[in-house]
């Protein structure tokens, strides 16, 4: 019966260990692109390019891409950032957001 409940506890802590290491990292990235879409609002560019992230999948809480947060802010520059930065940049300008709205229908 010791065995088992030695068992039991390991497999528990590691499974505590491994969900500690999603959460922080998922923390991370979240923290990430909050600081991406404040980067694109202030049009700072420089700051941008600096992030290590997939530019194209970063959506707010309303689906809104950071081409719509550039488009809203009048943010040019990194409109044409953003659009040289993705591979399908058609897919890209297309995003729609909760309110079926584009970056164009935001420009």
């Amino acid at each position: 019966m010791e065995d088992l409940y030695e068992e039991y506890a390991t497999s528990v802590a590691d499974w505590t260990k491994n969900d500690l290491a999603e959460m922080s990292a998922l923390a991370l990235m979240q923290k990430k692109e909050r600081e991406a879409r404040l980067a694109v609002k202030r049009g700072d560019l420089k700051r941008l390019k600096k992030f290590d992230l997939s530019i194209s999948k970063i959506r707010d809480n309303s689906r809104r891409s950071l081409l719509h947060v550039a488009a809203m802010h009048g943010k040019v520059q990194i409109a044409e950032f953003l659009l040289k930065s993705v591979d399908d940049d058609l897919a890209f300008v297309n995003l729609q957001d909760n309110l079926h709205l584009t970056a164009m229908d935001y420009a």
